[in-house]
């Protein structure tokens, strides 16, 4: 096996030994109302690894002009429905092992508690981070998908208060859904350079002057997510997703019990001690189903970021989690 030793750490000879930890620095407090409960997580207990949710589909046709000079016939409405499928992800924590003799030489004396509190904390940090990197890979991915819920700048140029203009226009009558833009911080930083560039006046000039840019009225999400990030022309050139979500456009459920076993491992030439845990949870988008046959159970990163895995439910754009646009 492989287990950390006393080598791996900073052994401070009588000098003063802090217990910092260094974590994940990717902004990852995106759910709930951090989010205005475009991305949510909640817990519930669920089995297997698909949750299947049944919905009756708009009768086409339901209202129309009735013929007051007619006793014929007139033909039958079915009922139809579709439903939403969410898929459950399967993760891990660890396992990672250090050796007693290597707390033993930073604090004289092994104490499990220190161990256990150091790997709680980044492990807490990093679910966080794992969680809010799938979701927002499933939304752009499967946004993308669909031509009418996906807009590029023409040529992939730089953002601009315009393509936020359009990617709400996508959402026609119903753009007041939009609770919530979610960017990578190079993009909104190129929203804010280009909207001074522009010298937009009026109320524009004080969101500039107070380091706000403009952003129609809602919110923006800033975290450097990889899933926000691709190359899609050209290895040398980054492409940005940027999202407008409408409320529960990602809902991800605790849907497992998480596990942590921290146990001692003997037969070794030093003692070790090994940290290792599971967790679970479901994964769905709204207007979209996982596509169970093509996508498989326990996705990995791959198959979740694979738009055709995501088909759609919900037959109006207007209806589905949102719009994404690609910009440099």
């Amino acid at each position: 096996m492989t287990a950390g030793l006393a080598s791996n750490f900073k052994i401070y000879q009588e000098y003063f030994n802090t217990r910092v930890n260094e974590i994940l620095a990717q902004n990852s407090d995106a759910f709930n109302a951090a989010s205005q409960n475009c991305i949510r997580l909640t817990s519930v207990s669920r089995r297997g690894d698909y949750e299947y949710q049944s919905f009756f589909q708009a009768i086409s046709g339901l209202a129309t002009r009735r013929d007051t000079t007619s006793i014929g016939s007139a033909g039958d409405l079915p009922m139809t429905q579709e439903e939403l499928v969410s898929v459950k992800l399967n993760r891990k924590i660890g396992p990672v092992a250090q050796t007693r003799d290597a707390f033993r030489k930073m604090m004289t004396r092994f104490d499990s508690t220190e161990f256990t509190g150091i790997i709680a904390e980044q492990a807490a940090k990093a679910m966080q981070v794992e969680m809010l990197d799938t979701a927002l890979l499933a939304a752009t991915r499967a946004l993308k998908q669909q031509s009418a819920s996906y807009l590029t700048e023409s040529s992939l140029g730089s953002i601009s208060t315009q393509t936020l203009i359009s990617a709400l226009a996508k959402m026609g009558d119903r753009a007041d859904r939009v609770k919530l833009w979610v960017m990578h911080s190079k993009v909104y930083y190129n929203l804010v350079g280009n909207q001074v560039s522009a010298n937009i006046d009026g109320v524009s000039n004080f969101n500039i002057a107070s380091g706000t840019p403009v952003t129609m009225g809602r919110p923006v999400l800033i975290t450097d997510s990889a899933s926000l990030k691709t190359q899609l022309n050209s290895p040398d050139i980054d492409n940005y997703f940027t999202l407008a979500l409408v409320e529960d456009a990602i809902v991800a459920e605790d849907t497992e019990q998480s596990d942590v076993v921290v146990d001692d491992v003997t037969g070794l030439e030093n003692l070790v001690v090994r940290y290792q845990g599971e967790y679970a949870y479901n994964l769905g988008l709204k207007g979209f189903k996982y596509d169970v046959g093509n996508g498989g159970a326990n996705p990995d990163a791959t198959a979740v970021g694979l738009g055709t895995n995501w088909d759609t439910a919900f037959g109006n754009v207007k209806d589905r989690a949102g719009v994404c646009a690609m910009t440099l």
